[in-house]
């Protein structure tokens, strides 16, 4: 399994002052409700401890943190990119969209 980060995503996440200690969780695990019936992929920011979270991921910015939820939405080859029109996060798995507007919380 593979994690990127488009340079417009890590851009995004450098000026909003959260790219440290990244985890991905879903919205469910978070307490974010969402109007869509699906479950959405999370990213959690600046996280203080990362003892709810399951497995590591080795990335090209790093180590992420994910619980086991987020790993059942990821695919094979996995994409966050930052859409600067909409000014929101995506995520493209296999090169197709699965989660159009990401939610990204600080902590």
């Amino acid at each position: 399994m593979k994690l990127f980060f488009t340079q417009k995503a890590i851009q995004q996440l450098q000026n909003l002052d959260r790219f440290h200690n990244i985890c991905l969780t879903t919205s469910d695990e978070t307490g974010h409700t969402s109007h869509r019936a699906y479950r959405s992929l999370v990213l959690q920011t600046n996280a203080p401890t990362f003892e709810n979270f399951d497995e590591v991921l080795e990335t090209h910015i790093g180590q992420i943190h994910v619980t086991t939820q987020a790993l059942s939405i990821l695919g094979n080859d996995n994409r966050i990119d930052f859409d600067e029109f909409r000014q929101v996060f995506v995520l493209l798995t296999d090169d197709q969209i699965v989660d159009d507007n990401l939610y990204c919380i600080d902590h």
